[in-house]
């Protein structure tokens, strides 16, 4: 019971027609990431073709651009999905992340070394079994997670005896698409 796209790698590189009249000559390519529940991209390492709920296309290569810090469990997980987030998911962090904004999460990236020196990380968190964005530091056995809006409380979220900091780090945050 297996289709053609259940063999083939999520992540794939695709040349389509540009948008235009028919006659159009020009061509592009696009990376398609899936866009997932919350709950697959917390805790899937991998997922088929039937659990995406749709796909978002990114010009080819900008994915490419973004380097992997990743501990080794974490190794053979699909790199990049993507999340619609909820009004109560964005508030914290408003205005980096509006309602229903897609993000894009890339979760070979759980360290907390920056990305850019410039600007902090901003990370998806399993959080009692939800997604949270925030930024995110590590003190005294604890994960510290911050919201951009200074009205949200600042959380401490207590990891298990031999649990890895970045174990409830679901991925980095690397793009942001919303409606303004």
């Amino acid at each position: 019971m297996l289709s053609i796209e259940d063999l083939l790698p999520a992540q794939s590189s695709r040349s389509h027609a540009a948008p235009g009249p028919p006659t159009a000559s020009f061509e592009y390519s696009v990376d398609a990431v899936p866009l997932v529940s919350h709950a697959i991209a917390m805790s899937s390492p991998r997922m088929s073709t039937a659990s995406a709920m749709g796909m978002i296309q990114l010009p080819t290569g900008i994915l490419d651009q973004l380097r992997p810090r990743r501990a080794i469990i974490r190794r053979d997980w699909q790199r990049f999905l993507a999340v619609r987030i909820t009004r109560a998911q964005a508030l914290p962090m408003a205005p980096v992340l509006v309602p229903h904004a897609i993000v894009m999460i890339d979760r070979q990236y759980n360290s907390f070394l920056p990305h850019d020196p410039s600007r902090p990380n901003l990370y998806a968190v399993n959080l009692a079994n939800t997604l949270a964005f925030r930024y995110v530091s590590f003190a005294s056995d604890r994960l510290i997670l911050r919201p951009h809006a200074l009205d949200h409380p600042v959380e401490l979220l207590s990891l298990a005896p031999n649990q890895s900091p970045s174990a409830p780090i679901v991925g980095r945050v690397c793009i942001c698409i919303s409606e303004l």
